[in-house]
């Protein structure tokens, strides 16, 4: 199942390459991974605002 999903977000162009393989990152990667999708929400939230 694993595999499954790997191989279906490496095929998509715009799906994040971060989260292919997550289940073996450590968990300072993991915290890691969690910060940069949450400055990145917050940047497309901000940029939607601002074409409001």
């Amino acid at each position: 199942m694993h595999a499954k999903l790997d191989e279906l977000l490496r095929s998509e162009e715009h799906a994040s390459k971060d989260l292919a393989g997550i289940e073996e990152l450590e968990w300072e990667e993991l915290a890691a991974l969690k910060r940069r999708l949450a400055e990145s929400r917050a940047t497309d939230t901000m940029s939607q605002e601002e074409s409001k």
